[in-house]
């Protein structure tokens, strides 16, 4: 967080705190405020330090106290995968099958790189950052299926076509782990598994 937005939380507070003595005659002191914790701690744990003195003098402040502290939790943007892979090279060619576009690479020879659908992207590591591989049962669900099989990474990709990209996935010669079918929780779905073994849930809801 900015150190000007930090000041003004501080300040808001501090005048809080102020209105609070004046109405309530509280013995609590806004100059436990101090600005060195600030500036040494990050904010969220100066707050929570607040929290725990004001507590213990007047608990009408714990209202105002969480959502000081919730309004400094993480607020994510946006999460990128990343997929450990056997090669690199190779993995981008499998994921242009799919449908997927190469996007970028890095190194010489590269060994980090990206292939993106829309607006989603995935980061592809070759020899590092997570754990691969490819288990010995030919199916992820269904009978004889095994969900720990297979020691990649699982995730679910939305599509609005499921039926329409099966059919493009099996001409393409991709590994269908498991095929296209209406689940009890209302998504159609089905997995294709990547040859080091990360499985993708192709979902399409409200079947």
């Amino acid at each position: 967080m900015p150190d000007a937005q930090q000041a003004d939380l501080v300040l808001t507070y501090k005048r809080f705190l102020v209105r609070l003595h004046q109405a309530n005659r509280s013995s609590y002191s806004f100059h436990h405020v101090q600005p060195d914790i600030i500036h040494k701690q990050s904010l969220f744990r100066s707050s929570q330090f607040i929290k725990c003195s004001v507590e213990l003098v007047h608990p009408r402040v714990t209202l105002f106290l969480n959502l000081l502290v919730r309004s400094l939790a993480m607020l994510a943007k946006a999460i990128t995968p990343i997929l450990n892979v056997s090669n690199l090279e190779e993995s981008f060619t499998w994921f242009e099958r799919l449908g997927w576009k190469r996007c970028w690479d890095w190194g010489d020879p590269p060994t980090f790189g990206s292939v993106g659908s829309g607006e989603c992207e995935i980061f592809l590591c070759q020899d590092g950052q997570g754990s691969r591989g490819k288990g010995d049962v030919r199916a992820t669900f269904g009978e004889g299926g095994s969900e720990t099989a297979d020691k990649g990474v699982w995730m679910t990709v939305w599509v609005d076509d499921l039926d329409g990209l099966h059919q493009h996935c099996v001409a393409q010669g991709l590994d269908v782990a498991f095929p296209p079918t209406n689940m009890p929780w209302h998504v159609r779905e089905m997995h294709i598994r990547h040859p080091d073994g990360h499985v993708f849930r192709i979902s399409q809801g409200k079947w």
